[in-house]
């Protein structure tokens, strides 16, 4: 029979993560757990405070660079090795963690050692990544340079359920032109984001035959367009003159859009209301159409 001092002892009571009967032994299941909730935890779970740290610091580093590509420089081709490289460094350092913890077979707890500790860097984590994403999107007015849509107005440019990028700077740099996939504010429902394409300019005439776009007498060509049925609604309109500050947009689905040939629903659209400009397609159900561009022919 064991002495009461012979006892296995349990160290949950103080605080630590550790196994019941053994103080000395770390858990590669917690340890990846914790790496999993914050990068660098679990090291710091195994006494790799430093090592922990590094990797915090180099992945937290990583998703600053894929948030700023998204919201500043939204192109697939810069976007996708930041995704690329977050991933592959999380999971190294989830999987780096549970090998330290298996291998720690006398371990010697240490001070940090305690789950009130874990929980206190898990509260400065999440800080840091609310004020980093406050940083990069500090330009509430403009939204975030990811995309969906819901119709089927924008085929076969943009199918629905895609998920594209928009650069939301470049109307701040640049003028609108003809063939610009617009993000906007829709001009008779200022609360809501449309997607179509620009057609014509200010000053320019705009008339629209069997759905397709005359614009100063010129039929244009629109490789873009699905022109459906000629006979179908808003299919024919008759020549107008875009005005001063606006631009007129059309969907590349012509026969299933609301835009501006809907004078009363949409009418055209203040330049002042587009807010960016699609670039790369960054989901698809149809895996071919990632990393398309969508933007200007």
């Amino acid at each position: 029979m064991s002495m009461p001092g012979n006892a296995p002892t349990s160290t949950f009571g103080s605080g630590s993560l550790a196994w019941p009967n053994n103080p000395g032994r770390r858990s590669p299941w917690i340890a990846a757990l914790l790496s999993l909730l914050m990068p660098g935890l679990g090291q710091v779970y195994v006494g790799r405070p430093v090592r922990g740290a590094a990797w915090f610091f180099a992945i937290m580093a990583v998703e600053a660079a894929a948030l700023y590509f998204i919201l500043n420089q939204p192109r697939f081709w810069m976007l996708a090795p930041s995704i690329a490289a977050w991933l592959a460094a999380t999971l190294f350092q989830i999987g780096e963690a549970a090998l330290l913890a298996h291998r720690a077979a006398h371990y010697q707890l240490r001070r940090y050692n305690r789950w009130y500790v874990y929980v206190a860097l898990l509260g400065v984590s999440t800080a840091v990544n609310v004020a980093t994403c406050l940083a990069l999107t500090r330009d509430a007015a403009t939204p975030a340079g990811m995309h969906s849509v819901d119709s089927y107005s924008m085929q076969p440019a943009i199918q629905r359920g895609d998920r594209f990028l928009a650069d939301r700077n470049y109307y701040r740099n640049n003028g609108p032109a003809r063939g610009d996939v617009a993000i906007y504010l829709h001009p008779r429902q200022p609360e809501q984001l449309y997607v179509k394409r620009i057609i014509a300019l200010a000053g320019d005439r705009v008339t629209i035959r069997d759905g397709r776009a005359i614009v100063n007498g010129f039929a244009l060509e629109e490789p873009y367009a699905i022109l459906g049925d000629p006979a179908s609604r808003y299919n024919n309109a008759r020549e107008i003159t875009v005005p001063d500050g606006h631009v007129f947009v059309l969907g590349d689905n012509r026969a299933n859009s609301l835009d501006s040939r809907a004078v009363k629903d949409h009418g055209m659209v203040p330049v002042e209301n587009l807010r960016s400009r699609a670039t790369d397609i960054v989901w698809s159900r149809t895996p071919s159409r990632i990393g398309r561009w969508i933007g200007t022919p």
